[in-house]
Parts: structure tokens; C-alpha cells; sequence
């Protein structure tokens, strides 16, 4: 117990999280995402830092069917994008209408070898959707969510 009244507790080892240095698995460090698209146009520079090309870019952005050159791309050094977390919470905010979903509005990332796209969609209720699918199309996951659940859900 503390001086202020508050009690501290630790768990037993058997009930504390594992952890993957538990499991000796070796992770590599976190890096800032990089941007691969910007304004419409391909970063050659980041894709050749992250060991990729134009044409993994494409193929992977035709798997998805969507049109390269229309969102803005971030990926890490593991080929796993993330979100920007600020972008979407002031697109969430934004008192803009809704836009044409093909118009400065995607974001993508790579989550555990899924490609993720999050899109302004064309109902108000719902001012984003969030689609992931595979690698393999038939385990192809939707799921609409609002900009805030982003961050939850990721």
C-alpha cells in the first residue's frame, strides 16, 4: 500500500504477458513509415530503400483494383504500411462533403501481408470505409468503420 492510499499489485510470473523476447523471437526495430506515392506520383527513391519496384507497386495495386496514383502510399522497411493517425482524425473532423472516392482520399498500408485502403466514402454516416483483403482472394475482409475506429481497429 502507498502513502497516498493506493495499492499496488504485480502479477505472478505465470499470469504476466508474454512477450516475444519470452519466446526468444527476435523483432526488428520500428521505423517511420515512407511515403511510395505522393500527389498522384511514384516515389522510385523509398521503393528502392524498401527493396521493392514500380512493378510490385502495381501488380499490388491491381490486386486491389485500384489505380496507382490516386492515394497516397506509406510503407516501413518490412513491406507493412501503417497509417498517418493525424491525416485520418482531421479527415474525420473535416466539415468537407464527401468527395468522388477516386479523388485525394485514399490512404494504404500493408498490415500483416494484407493491403489495407481507407477511403472517404459516399455515405454520411459512414465518412470512411476500410477494405483489406489478402493476398489470396478468398479470404477477402470488409468492413465499413468510421475514421476514429481506424486507430482501434489497426
Amino acid at each position: 500500500m502507498e502513502t497516498n492510499g493506493e495499492i499496488n499489485v504485480l502479477l505472478k510470473k505465470e499470469n504476466q504477458p508474454i512477450t516475444p523476447k519470452h519466446l526468444g523471437i527476435k523483432v526488428s526495430p520500428e521505423q517511420a513509415p515512407q511515403a511510395v506515392i505522393m500527389d498522384g506520383k511514384i516515389l522510385d527513391e523509398p521503393l528502392t530503400v524498401l527493396g521493392l519496384n514500380r512493378k510490385w507497386l502495381h501488380t499490388e495495386l491491381e490486386k486491389l483494383g485500384v489505380a496507382p496514383g490516386v492515394f497516397k502510399l506509406a510503407d516501413e522497411k518490412k513491406k507493412k504500411l501503417t497509417p498517418v493517425q493525424q491525416e485520418y482524425q482531421q479527415l474525420a473532423k473535416s466539415k468537407e462533403p464527401p468527395r468522388p472516392i477516386f479523388k485525394n482520399c485514399f490512404r494504404a498500408f500493408i498490415a500483416g501481408g494484407t493491403i489495407c485502403l481507407v477511403e472517404q466514402g459516399q455515405r454520411s454516416n459512414f465518412p470512411l470505409s476500410l477494405h483489406c483483403s489478402s493476398s489470396q482472394r478468398d479470404n477477402r475482409i470488409e468492413k465499413d468503420t468510421r475514421a476514429d475506429d481506424v486507430a482501434t481497429i489497426l
